[in-house]
Order: C-alpha cells, then structure tokens, then sequence
C-alpha cells in the first residue's frame, strides 16, 4: 500500500497536483483531477465522505493567486464522487480559463443519495455554499426531481431566506404544474424588506392559472 502511495504522489505532482500523502485522496480522484484542463493545481481536499453511500465531495484549487494584498483567493472547482461517477458540480473561475471541456457531474434521477434529506444535512455541515448555492438550485430546477424532494425545498423557504431559490422553483414546469408546491410558496412568510414579494405574486398567479 505504502508503494502504491508513493507512486500516486510522484505521479501528481509530475502533472503539477500536489497532494499531501497524509490526505490518501483516492486514485481514481487523483486521475480524474489531472485529466482535467486546470492550470496550476493545487492540493485536492476532501470535505464529506459517506462510505455506506460511496460518496466523497472534493475540491481543488488552481490558476493564478488573486488580490494577494488582502490574502489571496484562487479560482476553485468542486467536485462530486458517486460510486464510479466523479465531475465537477461547481467551478468558480476568476481567470477567464477555457473550462469548456471539463467532465461536469450532471445530476440525474439515478443519483438518489443526491436527492435526500440526509445527505443535504450532511452537506450543508460540511460545505453549506455548495449546499445552498449550488446543489439546491440545480435539484429545483430538474424537470425529473421528485414531487417530495420539490415539496421539502419549497418548505426550507420558511426559515432560510433564498428569493433567487424560490424563483428557481417558479420556473419548473413540475412545480408550475403542481397546486401543492404553488400553495406552499404563494403563503412564503413576509420577513424585513419582505424579500418573497415576487415569488409569492408569480405562485398566486400559476395557481390561479390552474384553476381556470
């Protein structure tokens, strides 16, 4: 094991990935990573692994340091492991790098793990930007999401501020469609600056489409 190890690390850091060996990044993260078309990688880092559900979420840094006077930030991309399927759910370029041929983890039906309530907790624990800014967006925005997993967003609306989420959810056709969803966001709470004003007109307006 220790051998195999040693030959990970050579190979990484040959492509300019470096990787500390106390980390022991898996071997198929390590070559998918060097696959891609990032410069100057950075090391990889794991943020959540659920064993029984073979998933592992990890990021990398890469490209040029940025505005170094105030402490230097890096463009970043963060990717999803499931079983024998690994891409990039988020890349957040701040070089203007052609990302255009990266391997994207699109989300699919299949990838049930990704649609229960569990693992959002487990996620937004562990990395709640992604949670909240990029997994739930793309889950309510999926033509094939299930009608429960739409339901449970809508109801998170109540005590997490997210208009831009709740507009998402307005531009799906299943919830479009689906009296329950548009009755739970037409009565979003009104909080200071009453941030859901729009969603809550568009959902009163579907539903009284439907009723037509």
């Amino acid at each position: 094991m220790r051998s195999l190890i040693t030959v990970i690390l050579l190979t990484t850091i040959s492509c300019g990935l470096f990787i500390d060996e106390k980390e022991q990044i898996p071997a198929d993260i390590v070559e998918f990573v060097n696959s891609q078309n990032l410069p100057d990688k950075q090391n990889v880092e794991i943020f959540l692994t659920i064993e029984k559900d073979q998933f592992i979420g990890f990021s990398v840094q890469y490209g040029e340091a940025n505005d170094c006077p105030s402490g230097c930030f890096y463009s970043n991309a963060t990717g999803f492991k499931l079983g024998n399927k690994i891409g990039w759910i988020d890349i957040q370029d701040y070089d203007e790098n052609d990302i255009s041929g990266l391997t994207n983890f699109e989300i699919e039906k299949s990838d049930s793990l990704l649609f229960t309530e569990e693992f959002g907790k487990q996620l937004e624990k562990s990395n709640p930007w992604i949670y909240r800014n990029v997994l739930l967006p793309k889950i309510a925005s999926g033509s094939k999401t299930p009608q429960e997993v739409l339901i449970r967003i809508a109801n998170g609306l109540y005590t997490y501020i997210n208009p831009h989420l709740a507009g998402i959810l307005l531009e799906n056709t299943s919830v479009i469609e689906n009296k329950e969803i548009l009755e739970i966001l037409s009565n979003l709470p009104v909080f200071q600056g009453d941030a859901y004003e729009q969603a809550r007109e568009r959902a009163k307006e579907l539903l009284a489409n439907l009723e037509r």
